[in-house]
């Protein structure tokens, strides 16, 4: 009696565990050069030299590989994109500020 009770009980836990999590596909890092439109502290927006605008996340970046940027710096920044479940994310992997904005006060 015991015995069926407790294979019950084991098969009710057993069967409530939680899914796996849906597998991230990452591909290859890319490059792009352009200057930077704004920053936050989780995404850079830059206009890339062919005139296009990149959103790029830098939420789970290295902040030594990633570092801070002023609007108008021109970068060169190596990213990937990350598939997670319907939605791609762009993610900064490096960034070079190849020359600092002027900025005029």
């Amino acid at each position: 009696m015991y015995a069926l009770l407790a294979a019950c009980l084991a098969a009710g836990i057993y069967s409530c565990k939680p899914a796996a999590p849906a597998a991230e596909a990452k591909t290859e890092a890319e490059s792009v050069t352009g200057y930077v439109a704004d920053a936050t502290m989780n995404n850079i927006m830059i206009i890339t030299q062919a005139g296009d605008t990149m959103n790029i996340s830098t939420m789970d970046a290295d902040r030594t590989k990633v570092p801070g940027v002023m609007v108008y710096d021109s970068v060169q920044i190596f990213y990937s994109k990350e598939k997670i479940g319907e939605n791609e994310i762009t993610k900064a992997d490096s960034l070079t500020v190849i020359s600092h904005s002027l900025r005029k006060k």
